[in-house]
């Protein structure tokens, strides 16, 4: 099961619901998401890409549930759409439960 899972860093800030500040862009410099790649996401596609689940799905997957709330501030809706088909072409048993007006954690 995943829960709002982020899926592809380069593309969570043009899937925010409201444009980000500068303490809470994906792709700055100091964000969880920079950081943990090691560089400005925008400016290491390669390590942004091996760090997306997508990447590591094959046919052999177990079935997944994914949980990703349509109201979700904090990591875009969007992502776990894209998981969501990338692992439903590949193996066949993935579901994605979207509940309306949910997300993981409200922004200040």
């Amino acid at each position: 099961m995943a829960f709002y899972p982020p899926t592809n860093f380069a593309t969570m800030d043009a899937w925010a619901l409201q444009r980000c500040t500068p303490a809470s862009c994906h792709d700055g410099e100091t964000s969880p998401e920079s950081r943990l790649v090691g560089c400005a996401i925008q400016t290491c596609p390669d390590k942004v890409k091996a760090a997306s689940p997508m990447q590591y799905i094959t046919a052999a997957d177990p079935p997944i549930m994914i949980l990703h709330g349509d109201s979700d501030q904090l990591v875009p809706h969007n992502q776990g759409e894209q998981l969501y088909m990338a692992l439903n072409k590949a193996c066949k048993d993935a579901h994605l439960h979207q509940p309306a007006q949910s997300s993981s954690r409200k922004l200040e």
